[in-house]
């Protein structure tokens, strides 16, 4: 139990750290390559090597594409950068609905379902986290979407341990190190 809440808090850092780049110092590239790799190595507290593993690649699609335009539901406007055509594509799709497309982004995490059957609510609730952050702060409304984000990429991590999709000791018998 202390390692699954461990492992739900340390998600929380982990994803805002992602979300920054101060903690990053000389370290080349976006914090999501440096972040996806840590999500593994929590979820090895207490997932097989197999699930830890397909967590820290799942957290990599997902966060991998552009959403700079769609966090804010259009309040903020990112400077210095242009939309992508990922979130001009999705923002034609919504008809032009800040709140669909963001969570039709958030849709990237559903290979989740793959680890946890229960990961088809992953998106909806990855998407809440930023509707909730926004209603509660209009100052750091992005910073706590990322914890509160993070909280629920650990608490999925926790689920698909006791809810896996897949028979974990039969891969461990096939995949052993």
């Amino acid at each position: 139990m202390l390692y699954e809440i461990a492992v739900i808090l340390g998600c929380g850092v982990l994803n805002r750290m992602r979300g920054t780049t101060g903690w990053r110092g000389p370290l080349p590239g976006r914090s999501l390559v440096w972040v996806a790799p840590m999500v593994s190595l929590l979820a090895l507290l207490v997932a097989h090597w197999v699930l830890a593993v397909g967590w820290g690649l799942v957290y990599l699609f997902w966060g991998v594409w552009a959403w700079g335009f769609l966090f804010s539901f259009g309040r903020v406007v990112p400077e210095g950068r242009s939309i992508s055509g990922l979130e001009k594509f999705l923002l034609r799709i919504s008809g032009g609905n800040y709140y669909i497309a963001f969570l039709l982004r958030h849709c990237f995490a559903l290979p989740a379902a793959l680890l946890t059957p229960y990961a088809l609510a992953l998106p909806v609730a990855l998407w809440l986290c930023y509707v909730v952050a926004w209603a509660v702060t209009k100052r750091y409304p992005i910073p706590v979407a990322e914890v509160l984000g993070g909280l629920v990429w650990g608490a999925f991590i926790v689920l698909s341990v006791h809810y896996p999709t897949w028979d974990l000791a039969q891969l461990a018998g096939q995949y052993s190190l």
